[in-house]
């Protein structure tokens, strides 16, 4: 141990312990969840006994954490959902990478894939027809944009039949 520590009211152990939760916290930097946002911003909450998404000055709905985006820049991940398909805040994150790497050069492109690849729908898990994220109710049940939110949110990532 070093002697600098012997001043300090904490010691080295506690640094090192600090230092593997960053280390644990950079593994999940890049992964996106369902939501739209960077999974770093999800946090547990005891006191509430939740998950809490937090991106940026806001609080999204977000039920639970569901990773299925990687990412090498998250910074573009950031927006707030309001609605279904182009109006989610996934489809927007994914938009603005798209749109950031056409004004780079080509070796210094963000790197975007899904997590599960081949990317397949939620409900009837074909991997062959084009996804939407649709935000549900945590009952799995298609959220009615027109009425007040009172409960916590799902993405789900669903092809044209099963988002019906």
């Amino acid at each position: 141990m070093s002697d600098i520590f012997n001043s300090l009211s904490f010691s080295e152990e506690d640094v090192e312990a600090v230092l593997d939760e960053f280390e644990a916290e950079q593994a999940l930097n890049g992964q996106i969840c369902a939501c739209g946002h960077p999974v770093k911003h999800h946090k547990y909450s005891k006191i509430l006994g939740i998950t809490q998404c937090k991106a940026g000055k806001q609080l999204c709905n977000c039920a639970y954490v569901n990773p299925v985006l990687r990412v090498s820049n998250s910074r573009f991940f950031m927006r707030k959902s309001t609605g279904h398909g182009p109006r989610h805040a996934l489809t927007l994150g994914i938009h603005s990478v798209v749109r950031e790497n056409l004004n780079r050069g080509d070796d210094n492109q963000i790197s975007m894939d899904w997590m599960n690849n081949p990317v397949s729908c939620e409900k009837c898990k074909a991997t062959d027809k084009k996804l939407s994220p649709i935000l549900l109710t945590t009952s799995r049940t298609r959220f009615d944009l027109d009425i007040e939110l009172k409960d916590r949110l799902v993405t789900a990532l669903l092809c044209g039949e099963c988002a019906g």
